[in-house]
């Protein structure tokens, strides 16, 4: 709790699976709904999926924002923002209704996971319709490439560094250590091997370096 400079009281409340009940029995729930299950199951309770805040004013408890995360496979899938026209009544921003997760009003979609990969790293997001891609190497555990208004199959990207090819395709002889022009290693290419990218659909592009 925190005092503010006009004497209201701030608060913040979290819900984690355990808070929607037990679920289990749902036998034909949603994306959403299998999500909160799988956290159950896994026992990965203190997942915060809901965050609200808000301040006491006159002996009423008034909310002010929230934000609600959905999640699919033990990952982060759906991430929404809690937009209020003035601070209003406390209540769930989610609730559990005939197998689907039913949202509160003002809850706005801000970012969704298209794509992960089998490490759980995100391969492609989608931020107001604008998709975000990205390209992970070096056994999946560092950020090569971070594309803005591109789908992940659109996208090609590599250091020239390691076995990953970084979304090109074809076929090389190794990675060398004695030829290095942006690092230590490149790539052997011997005749009649490739290194190609898929070509886009035809249409007008911008490219920038």
């Amino acid at each position: 709790m925190r005092t503010t400079s006009t004497a209201d009281s701030t608060w913040t409340t979290l819900r984690y699976p355990l808070d929607y009940g037990a679920i289990g029995s749902i036998t034909t729930p949603s994306l959403a709904v299998q999500g909160i299950q799988q956290l159950q199951n896994r026992h990965q309770l203190t997942t915060v999926l809901e965050k609200q805040q808000g301040v006491w004013r006159h002996n009423s408890t008034l909310r002010t924002g929230g934000q609600l995360v959905e999640y699919t496979a033990g990952q982060p899938w759906r991430f929404y923002d809690l937009t209020l026209a003035a601070p209003g009544p406390s209540s769930p921003l989610a609730t559990i209704e005939s197998g689907a997760l039913t949202h509160a009003a003002g809850l706005d979609l801000r970012e969704e996971v298209n794509y992960r990969d089998r490490f759980g790293n995100a391969l492609q997001v989608a931020q107001k319709g604008q998709a975000t891609s990205f390209i992970w190497g070096y056994r999946a555990s560092l950020l090569l490439a971070q594309v803005k208004n591109a789908e992940a199959a659109q996208i090609g990207y590599a250091g020239f560094e390691e076995q990953a090819l970084g979304n090109w395709t074809g076929s090389v002889a190794g990675v060398i250590s004695t030829a290095g022009f942006t690092g230590r290693s490149s790539y052997q290419l011997r005749e009649g091997q490739t290194l190609l990218r898929s070509l886009l659909p035809p249409k007008q592009y911008i490219a920038s370096v």
